[in-house]
């Protein structure tokens, strides 16, 4: 195996979860996985289904309480990458992950920066049960440093961290601009979670996967 450099992270999901990833496929089929387990080598065939283009990987693949990192193949054995994935043990208080859609938009690169406009959707009500004034959260963009905000949502601030100012004035979906300055136009951007604090409740999953956002 050789999973150790270039993994992208699927997030947390609980065992009886469908994993919904950002992995684009041409077709629902068959796909294989292998992973180390207890020093022993597993090699998996699995049937994949489609969401939007993405793959979705079935329940039960993974086991509980653990961290996973995997090589993802098509059915002849072609290397689509390598990931990796957390799953929850099965336990009644641990509730569903709230996962927002994160897109970007107006993609521009030009004389040392990147800029492009970040979206943050979570559904209505979701956006409600998890949010109130001071709810915090930190992205980063993996292989860049800080990045400069603007053009921000009302009731939305940015002091490092994302912090809702006034949830009565959040709308649905929030964001703001983003520029990275770079040295060369990037192939791809892959946002990343690094924290976040004060939700509404605590007992939430607020959860987004690695995932590329630009390529």
């Amino acid at each position: 195996m050789c999973c150790d450099d270039d993994i992208i992270d699927l997030g947390c999901w609980q065992s009886c979860d469908q994993i919904k990833t950002l992995i684009s496929i041409d077709y629902e089929g068959y796909f294989r996985m292998t992973y180390i387990f207890n020093g022993a080598v597993i090699n998996r065939r699995f049937k994949g289904t489609k969401d939007n283009g993405k793959l979705v990987l079935p329940a039960g693949l993974f086991n509980e309480d653990y961290v996973t990192r995997f090589e993802l193949f098509d059915d002849e054995m072609v290397k689509i990458g390598c990931y990796k994935v957390k799953i929850y043990p099965t336990q009644e208080y641990v509730q569903k992950s709230i996962i927002p859609i994160v897109t970007a938009s107006d993609y521009n690169c030009s004389e040392g920066s990147v800029t492009f406009g970040l979206t943050f959707t979570f559904t209505p009500e979701d956006q409600a049960r998890l949010l109130t004034d001071g709810s915090k959260f930190r992205i980063e963009f993996e292989g860049f440093g800080e990045f400069n905000v603007s053009n921000l949502s009302s009731g939305l601030i940015f002091n490092g961290s994302f912090q809702v100012s006034d949830i009565n004035t959040l709308p649905t979906p929030f964001g703001c601009d983003i520029e990275i300055l770079v040295e060369s136009c990037p192939s791809e951007i892959v946002i990343k979670l690094i924290s976040y604090s004060n939700m509404k409740d605590e007992n939430l999953i607020f959860n987004i996967p690695t995932q590329i956002i630009y390529d």
